[in-house]
């Protein structure tokens, strides 16, 4: 990622916290690591384009979603409902992964990126937005048949459980396949190309903070 600041703290030899501090950038360009241009399938900033998020105050339903007034409640049903070439405004709020905090240890992410094309999602005017997980991570997704294309994530805090794991939980369960608590990632694109991360805080992460795979 260009014009990023990485600092890391390392706690333990398998859990490490991750703590990155992104600069501004410019807004969604459609160009891949090669410099070969990657133009959109639609046009950006259409009338209708805008989809809103209040975990506090939205409801995921289909009707919802259009306004800050009648927001959807969670991102990921957000980003299933999404056009492309739409934006997602998150509002200040709390966003978590289904049964968090209930001690299951193999909670899914946040929010499913798989397949997921042409499409912002960023903090709301001058809202900080927080995601908190404690099963896969945050934004994950992304394989060979399903790729993530040309998607922008800006504005938003990511915070991990590394601060509730213990160092004898992290050895007892390092190579753990089915508990995702002990490997969780702030955001993590498995197969992608023209992503653009910036403006974000993501760490506590157990695994890596942010990872992208081309």
């Amino acid at each position: 990622l260009p014009s990023t600041s990485i600092r890391f703290l390392v706690r333990h030899p398998i859990l490490l916290t991750c703590w990155i501090i992104s600069s501004p950038t410019k807004a969604l360009v459609q160009v891949s690591s090669n410099n070969v241009k990657s133009p959109a399938s639609c046009e950006w900033g259409l009338e209708g384009s805008n989809i809103y998020v209040n975990a506090g105050a939205g409801t995921d339903i289909v009707s919802s979603g259009f306004s800050p007034l009648e927001p959807y409640q969670t991102i990921d049903y957000a980003v299933k409902q999404a056009g492309p070439c739409q934006t997602i405004h998150v509002m200040a709020g709390i966003y978590q992964n289904k049964n968090f905090g209930t001690g299951n240890e193999n909670n899914d992410a946040v929010i499913n990126m798989e397949g997921v094309s042409d499409l912002i999602i960023k903090n709301y005017m001058s809202d900080k937005p927080v995601i908190e997980f404690d099963g896969k991570g945050g934004f994950i997704g992304g394989s060979i048949s399903n790729p993530v294309i040309n998607v922008e994530i800006s504005g938003i805090e990511i915070i991990g459980p590394n601060g509730s794991i213990l160092w004898e939980q992290a050895m007892a369960n390092r190579l753990a396949e089915n508990k995702s608590y002990y490997g969780g990632r702030g955001i993590a694109i498995w197969k992608g190309n023209n992503i653009n991360i910036h403006n974000m805080v993501v760490h506590h992460c157990p695994a890596s903070a942010i990872r992208v795979n081309r």
